[in-house]
């Protein structure tokens, strides 16, 4: 048995990007190294890691989910439209909005080094 522990975003600039995940979506740091670039664990506020490690001088284009490859992270609210008017306080645009045949409504939306990520709100619980 097991489960996913964490995954890992690579950044530029880890501690603006951890900065960004915790103001704006409300994460809180549960380990930073003292090295620079830091290397953070983060921890949404219900449960689930993001590692933020430092990235190489590469740049990636910006990616569309149906691109191959991992795509997005998704953010379970309970409140579906309370997360909408927080996010879109803190200046965060939302896309390509819509409500699934399951009855889901779901809304993209890039952190600042432009990764994909979903709020996502389901009428039953996939697990």
């Amino acid at each position: 048995m097991f489960s996913i522990e964490h995954f890992a975003i690579a950044s530029q600039d880890t501690d603006k990007l951890a900065q960004w995940y915790m103001d704006k979506l409300g994460f809180s740091v549960i380990m930073r190294t003292e090295a620079k670039p830091s290397i953070y664990f983060i921890k949404a506020p219900k449960g689930g890691l993001i590692e933020i490690i430092p990235a190489n001088e590469k740049q990636i284009p910006q990616a569309l989910d149906d691109d191959a490859g991992m795509r997005h992270v998704a953010f379970l609210y309970d409140d579906y439209d309370a997360a909408k008017k927080d996010l879109n306080a803190k200046g965060i645009e939302l896309f390509n909005e819509f409500t699934a045949a399951t009855g889901a409504r779901i809304a993209w939306f890039r952190d600042p080094d432009g990764n994909l990520l979903q709020i996502v709100k389901r009428p039953k619980p996939l697990v």
